[in-house]
């Protein structure tokens, strides 16, 4: 019998959108919604998963917690233990790696644990993986060192237990893989350009500033790979952040901007956040001239995208203090957006726990992020989108 808590609190409304901007977590430890590119919630929008930990990532493991947005309780699944965590994207079916050296699944809808057995050990997983849709498939980042060592995609079977490289790349140091949500056709990796690796698969450069982040789509086989018009010469190098729009065959990317003076690539004037599919010739620029948008999901649905942003330079002379991030919602469709969260209090730098990370649930009805008010320990939040927010985005642009 799982036992639940409550450590909720209602923080505020933003001011300008009505969104209620709930603190879900609140123990002095740091918490964190995982990751916003494959959402860690359940199909109906109503759970999540945490990880809890004392330290960054390297200092130890974690532990499996569950939020649940409608009570707003939360309860420890994996007490200790837990290292690498691994979805699709709004299953509700969560795969974790435990220091035991055991592979498991939790259902965030009953709250069941099942452990997996594989031939082999679940460590070589590691935590940069992706589960098909059909939970059938995980694949998994696997150097291929050697003379001239390269990065591989490996694929695991979980009907079968077989393995198998399915593509490998020098260049995919950082491969961000993520099979589309949708229908599991597609995955969406990450190129950075100009980077090299030592014969024992260390990485030695990230990537080459001329040459930039780009992405591609492979089918889920490994083949067919299709180059995106994504990172120079058709914009700015990619931030890295990205995700499938819905059954679309495109993708959302976001690309860099310059971080002293403000101002957008020259190359798409408009906005910093572009949709791109294989066959483009150039992507789709989203108009936010005012916004630079960097971790981006798209939503279920695929007509909504949410983002953290900046509206201004890091440093605000006014105010005499670096510039916290906001939290926008757009859609694709119709170019509209708008602040959901101004002002989300997250510190945003330093380690990864402390970045915003946003989600939109798969109900559309919260947005999930990170966030460190006031200095203290990385907390999860939500924003409750207020009712009539999405529908103020469906209308056209007047032209």
């Amino acid at each position: 019998m799982r036992v639940w808590d409550s450590e909720a609190c209602v923080r505020r409304f933003d001011a300008l959108s009505g969104g209620e901007i709930i603190q879900l977590t609140s123990s002095a430890v740091l918490s964190i919604n995982i990751y916003c590119e494959q959402p860690y919630c359940s199909p109906d929008g109503r759970r999540l998963a945490i990880l809890r930990r004392a330290y960054a990532a390297p200092a130890g493991p974690s532990a499996l917690w569950v939020g649940d947005l409608d009570t707003l309780y939360v309860t420890c699944i994996e007490r200790d233990g837990v290292v690498g965590v691994f979805n699709a994207a709004w299953s509700g079916l969560v795969h974790y790696l435990t220091t035991a050296g055991e592979l498991k699944r939790l259902n965030l809808t009953t709250l069941d644990v099942e452990k997996t057995d594989v031939p082999f050990d679940p460590m070589l997983v590691g935590r940069d993986a992706s589960v098909s849709p059909d939970q059938r498939y995980v694949i998994y980042r696997t150097v291929l060192p050697g003379k001239r060592p390269s990065v591989g995609i490996k694929r695991l079977d979980l009907h079968t237990m077989k393995q198998e490289v399915i593509y490998d790349n020098p260049e995919m140091v950082n491969p961000h893989m993520q099979f589309n949500p949708s229908n599991g056709k597609t995955i969406l990796v990450q190129i950075n350009r100009g980077s090299k690796l030592a014969e024992d698969g260390a990485v030695l450069r990230t990537a080459d500033p001329e040459k930039g982040v780009t992405h591609m789509l492979l089918d889920a086989d490994g083949g067919n790979p299709r180059q995106l018009p994504v990172g120079p010469p058709y914009t700015a190098s990619s931030t890295g952040h990205s995700a499938h729009v819905g059954e679309t065959g495109r993708v959302v990317v976001t690309t860099g901007w310059s971080y002293e003076t403000f101002d957008l690539d020259p190359r798409t004037p408009e906005g910093n956040l572009v949709v791109a599919g294989p066959e483009d010739a150039a992507p789709t620029v989203f108009p936010a001239p005012d916004m630079r948008l960097y971790h981006v999901c798209a939503s279920r649905c695929g007509r909504y995208f949410v983002a953290d942003f900046r509206d201004g330079p890091l440093f605000n002379r006014t105010t005499r203090q670096i510039r916290s991030m906001g939290i926008a919602v757009g859609n694709f469709l119709t170019g509209r957006c708008r602040a959901l969260v101004q002002d989300t209090l997250a510190g945003s730098g330093g380690g990864e726990h402390n970045h915003v990370h946003p989600y939109l649930t798969a109900d559309n009805r919260h947005v999930v992020f990170n966030a460190n008010p006031y200095f203290g320990p990385t907390q999860v939040f939500a924003a409750r989108v207020p009712d009539d927010f999405l529908s103020s985005l469906d209308a056209p642009r007047a032209k």
